[in-house]
């Protein structure tokens, strides 16, 4: 009996590996939609420079602005947990900066500061800040609209927002 089951799994696994689905990725590529985007922040916050097709720099790269490919303005996107970069403090926003996303979770485009300043402006740049990441090791992060604190974030840890958030503090 057991000389009959052999070539049928053989079967069974050859129709497997033959019929398997494939996976393929899309190549990371501007888009016309994706360049708008870009010009679009360059607009809205003149002094900055494109270093990469979905990223925007300003300050000599102490604000940092990156497009998600998959998002929109609107934040309607799904983006898989397994998308976040593993070697960051929190959701994404690398150790030593503090960051800002136009979706709840840490998802969407994303403005990354790596200076504490009194106040950053985030209008215009990643629509409306629905989280925030605190990934520096001491402070904390604010969310204000105007003086209206909306959230706030310890060293190590992050949190959504509801509101339109204009800036952010840290401390």
């Amino acid at each position: 009996m057991a000389k009959k089951l052999v070539p049928a799994a053989m079967a069974i696994a050859g129709m497997l590996f033959f019929t398997a689905p494939t996976v393929t990725f899309a190549a990371e590529t501007p888009t016309q939609d994706m360049q708008e985007r870009v010009e679009a922040a360059l607009a809205d916050r003149p002094g900055g420079v494109q270093t990469s097709w979905n990223e925007v720099n300003w300050d000599d790269g102490r604000v940092v602005l990156t497009l998600d490919p998959t998002s929109s303005r609107a934040g309607s996107s799904v983006v898989l947990a397994t998308d976040v970069v593993a070697l960051a403090a929190v959701g994404g926003c690398a150790s030593g900066t503090f960051c800002a996303y136009n979706q709840t979770g840490y998802r969407g485009d994303k403005i990354t500061f790596s200076t504490c300043a009194s106040s950053h402006s985030v209008s215009g740049l990643v629509g409306s800040v629905r989280s925030i990441a605190n990934s520096r090791s001491s402070g904390v992060v604010r969310a204000y609209n105007g003086t209206t604190l909306l959230a706030s974030a310890t060293a190590g840890n992050g949190s959504n927002v509801s509101g339109t958030t204009n800036k952010l503090t840290c401390s």
